[in-house]
């Protein structure tokens, strides 16, 4: 890791905790988000307090990585500017906010649905990072969000 992203990873860690604390549980509108339906892959949990709790926390690292990398690229030189870097900085929110805990491990069928759900609507490039294609991935990450939220909702 080069020393350009030292600055980004302090910032992605900042603002997920930001994040999740400036959450609070919306009422529950019975119809699902645009994007992904996570509904399923959280509810095969045989324990459904921690799959709710798993997939509020799931929604706001994904919603703060869309926060991050909207205001990144309102930025005149923008630090995440490769889909290389947005790989990563989804990992790093993910690791450091999980502590190194698995969502996958837990939840396979959530990654399965991430990884199609993220391959169509936000391309599987790692190469330059446009204004289309930053456009996409917050779109993409924001629907994913708003869909876990919904999730952990039912799951009460």
């Amino acid at each position: 890791m080069n020393q350009k992203n030292f600055p980004l990873v302090g910032s992605a860690v900042l603002l997920v905790l930001w994040f999740l604390n400036s959450q609070h549980a919306p009422d529950i509108d019975p119809r699902r988000p645009d994007g992904p339906d996570l509904y399923p892959a959280f509810s095969q949990s045989g324990d459904k307090p921690q799959a709710h709790c798993d997939a509020e926390l799931f929604g706001s690292i994904t919603g703060s990585v869309a926060a991050m990398l909207d205001y990144d690229g309102k930025l005149s030189d923008p630090r995440v500017d490769t889909g290389l870097q947005v790989d990563d900085l989804r990992r790093w929110a993910r690791d450091y906010a999980t502590q190194g805990a698995s969502f996958k491990a837990k939840y396979p069928l959530l990654a399965d649905e991430v990884k199609k759900y993220l391959d169509q609507h936000a391309g599987t490039s790692g190469g330059p990072l446009d204004d289309a294609k930053r456009a996409a991935w917050i779109k993409a990450l924001r629907e994913i969000s708003a869909n876990s939220h919904w999730a952990a909702g039912r799951l009460d």
